[in-house]
């Protein structure tokens, strides 16, 4: 049985962050290990800060869509 290493791969993601700032995959990474760790204050943050970092981003891109549904879905 693997367990997943949530805040290696943030720390991982931020460190690209720190050469590229505001590149979108290391945003969704991060806010996806949010959500899979069941982090739900931070994945909502962290996506919502995705989608604004990236608003003129392709609303078809999967990135873009799945942090939408996301969002859309805690809503409820």
């Amino acid at each position: 049985l693997m367990t997943a290493d949530y805040e290696g791969a943030r720390e991982a993601y931020q460190s690209v962050l720190k050469k590229r700032p505001n590149a979108g995959m290391p945003l969704y990474g991060i806010a996806r290990s949010y959500e899979l760790e069941g982090r739900e204050v931070e994945a909502k943050a962290a996506y919502e800060d995705f989608l604004k970092t990236w608003s003129d981003a392709d609303a078809d891109l999967e990135q873009v869509q799945a942090a939408r549904a996301w969002l859309e879905r805690k809503k409820r």
